[in-house]
């Protein structure tokens, strides 16, 4: 690492737990108006660093975290003089996001049988499936969290149809659970859960 760089923009590459965390400085990068990674001598890449209040909760333990991945570092001096990177993990991922959404699998739905549309969840670029948990699991096999209508045959998210073209939407809505927003069923701190798919609507003649 540079020690005269004293701050700057860092991505997270692995959760060690306790606060600890791996990270890879960024340059921002005009031509593409985005951020590259660093790449050694200029700047580090997975360089140790903890979070300034120690939380370890709502950042997965494996890459990619694109909905996380800029982040604020500071480089400061600790009490036993030697030099340590600091970061800001925000707050802990306790809002939602917005995700795009992809048909993994699972039915329709109808009289006979319930819907079961399951699907991956991706960052905003459209391609980059995000992570499920702290096991570095992707986000795949996903099922919304707001109930549907028992025994009503649904359009999926992104299906193509005549009318509303809203209604083709891809668009959806994530959160990872932290110890503040109460897991539960097993579910842990830094799971992904996918709120809504906004473009999944029962066909109107079902309705």
């Amino acid at each position: 690492m540079n020690e005269d760089h004293g701050q700057g923009l860092c991505k997270i590459v692995t959760n060690a737990g306790s606060g600890v965390y791996t990270v890879t400085q960024l340059f921002w990068n005009p031509t593409t108006n985005g951020y590259d990674d660093a790449a050694a001598p200029a700047g580090f890449v997975a360089k140790t660093a903890r979070d300034y209040r120690n939380r370890a909760n709502g950042i997965p333990a494996s890459s990619p975290l694109v909905e996380t991945d800029v982040k604020p570092f500071w480089v400061q001096t600790s009490k036993e003089l030697t030099r340590e990177v600091l970061i800001d993990i925000g707050g802990e991922t306790d809002s939602s996001f917005p995700v795009i959404v992809e048909k993994y699998g699972g039915n329709a739905g109808g009289a006979a049988q319930e819907c079961s549309y399951t699907y991956t969840a991706k960052a905003m670029d459209g391609s980059t499936v995000l992570v499920k948990n702290t096991n570095g699991d992707l986000a795949t096999e996903m099922t919304p969290e707001v109930p549907r209508l028992h025994f009503v045959e649904y359009y999926y998210a992104g299906e193509t149809r005549a009318a509303p073209a809203s209604a083709t939407s891809t668009l959806g809505l994530a959160c990872r659970l932290t110890t503040t927003n109460k897991p539960l069923n097993g579910d842990a701190p830094g799971d992904l859960k996918l709120l809504i798919c906004y473009g999944e609507i029962a066909k109107e003649a079902s309705c």
